[in-house]
């Protein structure tokens, strides 16, 4: 995250008032003379802040395997669903292939049991055979078909993991890093991510106050609460590192529920509109 001075406006009143005299004197030379009236000033404030993008996604392998291709190049922009990392599939299609395999002998072995069951039904009812050959015969049909279904289970586990094999952006955003190159082992278990996808479309700038900025921030702002206050309250302005204004104004809408007990300070939150991606988490 960047570091960027944030300027936030804060209305205060000033006046003056005057005392009674407490003796007679005697009037004043003609002067020209000015009247006091009181009205709101702008003060600025500077405060470091840091920015985030509305969504910052971690992007981690499924499946392990060695990473065949690396479709998309860091700052690159990308599309939810756009192909971004390749891994080696062999070893999954191999993996599905058996599990079709499997559930296709399943269901050789459940229409053979249901062979069994027609054959064996007329046979006892003649009592050529003993009701006992039938019940089994009628249990190995249900086990047959029990078989047939954890088959297929398989084969849609063995699908999943062949799709996790081609990894694809989950949002819209930038890519970030790229901590893993082309020929890489991957695992799920890794401690990094493969690379993090920030939407930057809107951004949100987070800066803090200390309790004194934020007892000031509620006496001047008005507002009978704290939402009301939030909702009132002028846009901010963001000073990005050149000492250049961002041409959007933002809006404060979120603070946080407590104070920092280390720092003291309590985190404020601005949205700013980003359209062309200037500001980068």
């Amino acid at each position: 995250m960047k570091n960027i001075p944030l300027i936030l406006s804060i209305f205060l009143l000033f006046g003056c008032s005057t005392k009674p005299q407490t003796a007679a004197v005697p009037p004043p030379p003609s002067l020209p003379v000015a009247s006091v009236v009181a009205e709101n000033q702008t003060t600025y404030q500077d405060y470091p802040a840091s920015v985030e993008g509305t969504t910052n996604v971690e992007v981690r392998p499924q499946v392990s395997g060695a990473l065949d291709k690396v479709f998309v190049d860091e700052g690159a922009f990308v599309n939810a669903g756009q192909p971004i990392f390749k891994i080696n599939d062999q070893p999954y299609r191999a993996a599905l292939n058996n599990a079709l395999a499997a559930l296709h002998g399943a269901e050789a072995s459940l229409g053979n049991a249901q062979l069994e069951v027609d054959k064996l039904t007329p046979l006892v009812a003649n009592k050529v055979v003993s009701d006992y050959q039938l019940k089994t015969a009628k249990a190995a049909y249900q086990v047959a078909k029990a078989n047939i279904e954890s088959a297929k289970a398989n084969v849609s586990t063995a699908q999943i993991n062949l799709g996790y094999t081609l990894i694809k952006a989950p949002v819209n955003g930038y890519i970030g890093r790229l901590l893993k190159k082309q020929g890489s082992l991957v695992s799920p278990q890794d401690a990094e991510a493969l690379t993090q996808l920030s939407d930057v479309h809107n951004v949100h700038v987070y800066f803090s106050l200390g309790e004194k900025d934020f007892i000031r921030f509620k006496e001047q702002n008005p507002g009978k609460n704290l939402a009301e206050k939030l909702k009132l309250m002028p846009a901010v302005t963001l000073l990005l590192a050149d000492g250049s204004e961002y041409a959007r104004k933002g809006k404060i809408d979120v603070i946080d529920g407590q104070f920092d007990k280390t720092t003291g300070a309590i985190t404020l939150r601005a949205d700013f509109a980003n359209p062309q991606g200037l500001l980068r988490a």
